[in-house]
This record gives C-alpha cells, structure tokens and sequence, in this order.
C-alpha cells in the first residue's frame, strides 16, 4: 500500500487490502476520509445514489466524468458515444437489434434510428419530419406503408384514403375515399379505378366506382340526380318520367323506333315497343292496327290499301290505291263502304278506280253497275 497526502486530501495506490487493487482519491474528512473517486476494484463503496448501492467490479467512480473521444461498451446491453451518436445495442446491426440516436448537423440523417436483427432500418424518427416506424411513413401530413407488392395512404394534404395495387403513386391509386382526384370540380366520395391511366373522376373510361352526392357508378350503372343509366342501353329517367330500353337509350324520343323499349308518363303519355307497337296520342297501334279516338284502322296507310272502322262517323271503308277521294269522312281512295255511307243515310256504296258509283245499296237507292 502506497498513500500520499497533500494539503486537503490524499491518494491511496492500496494492492494487498481486502478490496485491492484500486486507486483512491480522498478528502482530508477526519477521521475517516470519503473517497472521492476510486479507479480499479470498486468492491466496498456503498453509495445510495444508485440503485444497487453497494457497486462491484472494476471501474471508475467519481462524482463528475469529463471524456473526449468514443466510449464503446461490451455486453449483452451493448452502450456505445461515438462522436455525434449513441449506440444502444450491436452497433453494426448485423446480428441483434440496435438503437441510433445521433445529429449529424443534417435534418434528413438525425434523429433516432432503429434496425432489426438484419440490420435493416425499422425505426426512422428524423429532425426533418419524415418518420418511419414497423414499415409506416410518417410524414408532415401523411401516413403511408409503401410496398411494390401493395401500399396504403392516409394524406391529410389531399384529405383522402388511398389504396394501391403496388408502391404509392398518387397519379394512380385503386381505391380512394374522400377527396376524389380530379382535374375538374372537386367532389368527395369513394372511388375504384382501372389504374391503366391517371386518376380522373372527370374521365368516365379511367373509373369503375364511384359515390359522390351528385354522381354514382356501381356494377355498369351511372347515377345523376333523378337519371340512371347503363351505357347508351338503358335510361331511367325521373326528370322526364320515362325509361328507355335498347341501342340509343340515351338518346330516345317519343317516335316509335326499331330494337327500343320506351315508356313517358308525359301530360301526353308515350309507350312503344319497337315501332310497330305503339301508344302515342291515345291511339294504340299493334299488329297492323291502330285503335284510337273511335277509329279501328290498319296501320300502314288507312287511305291507301287499307281498311277503317270509324265509330264516330258509325261506317266501315275499304281503301285501295286509287277510288272515291274527298269521301264524306274526308278519307281518300275509298272503294267499298259499309254503313253510314252519306251524311244521316245508312248502307252499302261502292266505287271504281276513278271514283264512280258502281253500286249503292241504301235508305235512298239500290243501284247496281248503273
């Protein structure tokens, strides 16, 4: 043991005690110095300060350490300063997990990283605000997880929920609900795209979903306030209470056309069928005929080759291509008549191609050939 004291304190160099080897520095307390640092052995200093209390093992005690340089600690609990970082863990992130916290002077590469027991990065806390935490991003607005094999985003800047096929691409999210992307009037809703060209709801082809309150796709069909439509096959239409059926539904009107399907509860009513079978006017036309305004009559062209049955005017004419023009009930081309033939006279008239009698048979003659 080797002791040498100066004026107000002394050190010990102590290699033979019970709790040798150390070095120990040591006020002038009488009787018994306090050791004010100890450097080797540190067995039998009992300081309430730390937990344990009684410290053991070799090391260093003192009140205040000053140290320049790194300090690497070797354990299970591996602590490492080294320059600008503290190292908790292995420090080469190759074989345990392992904590950074470091300032490089540089926002984007300070900050508290964490890696696995690959090494890879699975914690990210950086000073310029972009953040990573079990695969997530956390940036100033933004949370995302970003994966080639399919990525979600929740973005406060564009007040969505979009989700993707692969890695984040604003231009061409899947799905989307809130803020629907769009290069005309902004509407909220939800959305599923093609992702085969940009994000649109402005582009009807670049959607297959879609609820906003002004507009709906679902399974083919659109919706627009008091309009539903699938393609240019079906229109039902509330504003013009109608439904259109068949190739130009968009398009129909109230003219009985081939291969459509429509029906106007119109202040004048409209149904057809093709335009062969028709209620247009309140005249029903079906089969040849038209039935209508007390008239029975066919339907290609009554006047010409044809036959109407008239109730109003109580006769039934026989028409071909030429006959009696200008007929009492303004019919032309009129060859047989049954009934009444002439204005209060009741029979049968007949005529020739010119328009001439050929036979009456009736209240006031019976004429036959003359």
């Amino acid at each position: 043991m080797t002791a040498v004291r100066t004026s107000g304190g002394s050190v010990l160099i102590d290699a033979s005690s019970t709790n040798a080897p150390f070095i120990d520095i040591l006020d002038d307390t009488t009787p018994t110095p306090l050791v004010k640092a100890r450097l080797g052995n540190l067995a039998g200093i009992t300081d309430a300060s730390f937990q344990a209390g009684a410290l053991s093992g070799y090391g260093l005690y003192t009140d205040n350490v000053y140290l320049k340089g790194n300090i690497a600690v070797a354990s299970d609990d591996a602590l490492a300063l080294i320059a600008n970082s503290i190292m908790i863990g292995n420090i080469t992130g190759t074989a345990a997990s392992a904590l950074k916290l470091t300032n490089t002077g540089t926002t984007s590469t300070s900050g508290l990283f964490g890696y696995d027991s690959t090494g890879t990065e699975v914690i990210r806390l950086r000073l310029d605000g972009q953040h990573q935490l079990a695969g997530w991003d956390i940036v100033p607005g933004r949370l995302q997880y970003d994966n080639t094999g399919g990525s979600i985003a929740l973005d406060a800047t564009n007040q969505r929920i979009a989700i993707y096929t692969g890695s984040v691409d604003e231009n061409y999210p899947k799905v989307v609900m809130g803020n629907l992307p769009t290069t005309g009037a902004s509407y909220y809703g939800f959305a599923v795209f093609s992702g085969a060209s940009a994000a649109d709801i402005s582009q009807p082809d670049t959607y297959s979903v879609l609820i906003t309150k002004d507009a709906a796709r679902l399974a083919g069909w659109d919706l627009v306030p008091g309009q539903l439509t699938s393609g240019t096959v079906a229109d039902i239409n509330g504003n013009q209470a109608s439904i259109a059926l068949g190739t130009g539904a968009t398009s129909a009107t109230g003219t009985p056309t081939d291969g459509l399907f429509f029906v106007s509860a119109s202040t004048s009513p409209v149904f057809y069928v093709g335009s062969n079978f028709s209620y247009i006017d309140d005249v029903l036309t079906a089969g040849g005929w038209k039935i209508g305004n007390g008239i029975i009559s066919s339907s290609a062209s009554p006047d010409t080759d044809g036959v109407i049955l008239d109730a109003t005017n109580k006769v039934l004419t026989f028409h071909g291509a030429t006959g009696k023009d200008s007929f009492w009930t303004s019919r032309d081309n009129v060859k047989l008549a049954v009934g009444q033939i002439s204005s209060g006279i009741y029979g049968m008239i007949g005529y020739d191609a010119s328009g001439n009698t050929l036979l009456e048979l009736s209240e006031t003659q019976a004429l036959i050939a003359g």
